[in-house]
């Protein structure tokens, strides 16, 4: 008797449990797929939109779907969603106090305006989160520039790098060897291996040797490009953005080369005639704050040249302990000359001028920046 009762209470269980889900089914159906409400987040995120739920047997999972707006901490946005990504128009607001104002695709600003909290902005094209294509950027000073823009830079695209990196090497490898020339000529440094003297006519002769076209072409090469660097990952300075336009003129690069050429000379003037070390280190320390004020003014620039002042001295000390290539007769500093860093220091903006100058010169379908009214 007592197990027909179990039995029968166990179905009648079953009965019940079959009719539960039979109607928690008929609830679920029942419920809407798309809504509007607010979803608060374990960490402290909040949205208030239009919902779509992802998963329909499980309702609680949903996802941003058309307009909404979510906040996480100091971030905010608020626009157009699409599959749980923002996508179409939208304002996303960051702690910082930047802003991006625009179309949106899958997370990736497309076209719009990006506002830096220190007042800059660029409005234009993007692609991956960068700014490319077609774009007007507005300095501090609200000095504006439009132009082609390649992955944040205003510079050169990968199928010009081939035309850029061709020509630093050819300029190093013949203006770099006459300007070397002119120190050879006061016998500052005597070339032991591969030595030649060419006649150059009415300029006199160049003493030099045939590993220095390539050394130079390799200088050029190395500092351009982290000139070319130091430009992409600053293309908001105004002081870069100075430069860039200046460095458009040729008279602006025949006049730094020009400079150069006379530094150089002071030097191997000042070398010849006997005068103390000290005193041509002081006047070259000069000249390089003179020449780093009038042609380039970046701090990428001047950190540069005090790169090159240290870092080319010591790749020649190297090589020359291994290849005695030439040597330095009035060496005072481990074999060296301790005033020539300073021809290195006064050397860079001028290579800066240059790099700016091919940037200009490579860019894809000759666009270049040019200042807005």
């Amino acid at each position: 008797m007592a197990e027909k009762a179990a039995a029968a209470a166990a179905a009648a269980a079953t009965a019940a449990a079959a009719v539960a889900a039979a109607a928690a089914a008929a609830e679920l159906a029942a419920q809407p797929t798309t809504g509007w409400g607010r979803f608060f987040y374990h960490n402290g995120a909040r949205y208030e939109g239009e919902w779509k739920l992802l998963v329909p047997e499980a309702p609680v999972v949903v996802e941003a779907e058309k307009k909404g707006k979510y906040t996480e901490g100091g971030y905010g946005y608020e626009g157009m969603f699409d599959n749980d990504s923002m996508h179409g128009d939208g304002v996303f607001k960051f702690a910082s106090g930047a802003l991006y104002d625009g179309s949106w695709e899958e997370n990736k600003y497309l076209r719009g305006k990006y506002v830096w909290p220190d007042g800059r902005s660029y409005e234009g094209e993007w692609q991956d989160n960068k700014m490319h294509g077609l774009g007007v950027f507005t300095a501090v000073d609200g000095h504006m520039w439009e132009g082609q823009f390649f992955s944040n830079q205003t510079g050169i695209s990968s199928v010009r790098k081939a035309q850029f990196g061709l020509s630093l090497v050819a300029s190093g490898a013949i203006a770099g060897t006459l300007l070397d020339g002119i120190h050879s000529r006061v016998g500052l440094q005597i070339y032991q291996l591969f030595a030649v003297n060419l006649d150059l006519g009415p300029a006199g002769s160049l003493n030099t040797s045939l590993a220095v076209p390539p050394l130079l072409a390799v200088f050029y090469l190395v500092l351009g490009t982290l000139f070319l660097l130091a430009d992409t990952y600053t293309p908001q300075s105004p002081a870069t953005a100075a430069a860039l336009e200046r460095a458009k003129d040729p008279w602006v690069l025949a006049l730094s080369v020009g400079c150069l050429a006379a530094c150089l000379h002071l030097s191997a003037v000042l070398y010849s005639s006997g005068t103390p070390f000290s005193t041509i280190s002081a006047v070259l320390a000069l000249a390089s704050v003179g020449m780093l004020w009038a042609f380039d003014r970046t701090v990428q620039g001047v950190v540069l040249a005090v790169v090159c002042a240290l870092g080319a001295p010591a790749a020649e000390v190297v090589l020359l302990h291994f290849v005695p290539l030439w040597s330095y007769p009035s060496a005072d500093a481990a074999g060296f000359i301790s005033w020539v860093p300073f021809c290195y220091c006064f050397y860079t903006p001028v290579l800066a001028v240059w790099t700016r100058f091919l940037l200009h010169a490579c860019q894809e379908d000759g666009t270049q920046l040019k200042p807005r009214a």
